[in-house]
């Protein structure tokens, strides 16, 4: 699967009950050690986002430290879908 096709599937904003599904796929691209471009694992940690449950913090985080180039690649801001205050508070 890409970008194109996991949109065309869920949408950028996706509906909660396609949570699960994501975090598969977003573990499998994680694991994927072929990967070149990182447009697919963005787009999913974006989806995850968008959805908002501080649970899924720790996976995005898994993303970005995947590579030195996903560290790049993956925004910050994304391990704060659930807000600021929500994903701050486990970690304390």
């Amino acid at each position: 699967m890409n970008e194109e096709e996991i949109l065309e599937l869920y949408g950028l904003d996706p509906d909660t009950r396609h949570r699960q599904q994501i975090r598969e796929f977003l573990q499998q691209e994680i694991e994927n050690q072929e990967a070149v471009h990182h447009e697919y694992l963005k787009t999913l940690c974006i989806m995850l986002f968008c959805i908002g449950n501080v649970e899924d913090t720790g996976l995005i985080w898994q993303a970005k430290r995947k590579n030195q180039d996903t560290g790049s690649y993956i925004d910050v801001q994304l391990l704060c879908g659930a807000s600021y205050e929500k994903t701050e508070q486990p970690m304390s």
